[in-house]
């Protein structure tokens, strides 16, 4: 029955998809290439690591936007096998008395595991400043740190903006290694903000797999979140279903 549910739910949420994300996501693409030189970046030692799956299909319109309103060497394919190695040749062309801005356009997990492959492999990992672009379904880091949550090609401008800005500031967010022992192995991950368990890690994870399977259920925001009140609901009064 929840399978049929979902088939039909992503049935009805394509065309508000079309309707309302992808037409507005042409427009704004059209927008941002005949006014390309509006998007400046003026914060010096900028690069871009963009996950070019999240968003469905935002990650790569954004990637190939990025190569042609920022310098193209300095957008990087966070899939890409050489990525950590770019970044390290970006930080040994950087001042030793400057930083290097690190922008990760991805959601939660793509910064996570940015700073987690950084902070192992390269030496100079503490003059690096990480920056988030939200593409994510949550976003939580960049709602945190003032940069939104929006899923929008034309955010482009209003981030660049915020980076640009004398106002915006350097921020230390806490980090936790946590180790997991299994019966044959052990393995050792990096949190940012928070650990999910009990009910939290049991919504989320759900939400995971539903992301999976109906992809075109989960594009906008508000209908996430809505989610997750829905499903905390739920499991605070199971009683009541």
């Amino acid at each position: 029955m929840n399978k049929v549910l979902g088939y039909i739910l992503q049935i009805i949420f394509f065309p508000i998809y079309i309707l309302f994300k992808f037409i507005p996501m042409q427009i704004q693409e059209y927008y941002i290439r005949r006014h390309k030189d509006s998007f400046k970046i003026t914060r010096k030692n900028c690069i871009f690591i963009v996950n070019p799956k999240s968003g469905k299909w935002l990650g790569a319109r954004l990637y190939e936007l990025l190569k042609e309103i920022h310098e193209p060497e300095r957008t990087i394919n966070l899939l890409e096998e050489n990525s950590l190695l770019k970044i390290k040749e970006f930080l040994k062309k950087t001042p030793k008395n400057e930083k290097l801005n690190v922008i990760v356009a991805g959601g939660d997990g793509s910064i996570t595991s940015i700073i987690n492959e950084t902070s192992k492999y390269l030496d100079d990992y503490e003059r690096l400043i990480f920056l988030p672009f939200p593409l994510g379904v949550g976003n939580d880091l960049s709602i945190m740190l003032n940069f939104g949550g929006n899923m929008d090609l034309y955010y482009i401008y209003k981030f660049f903006d915020k980076l640009n800005s004398e106002n915006t500031m350097e921020y230390f967010v806490d980090s936790w290694n946590v180790v997991f022992n299994y019966p044959d192995k052990k393995k050792e991950y990096l949190m940012l903000l928070y650990l999910g368990i009990g009910c939290d890690g049991a919504v989320a994870y759900t939400l995971h797999k539903l992301r999976k399977k109906f992809p075109f259920i989960f594009l906008f925001n508000k209908l996430t979140r809505l989610y997750y009140a829905f499903s905390h609901f739920s499991h605070w009064f199971p009683e009541l279903w």
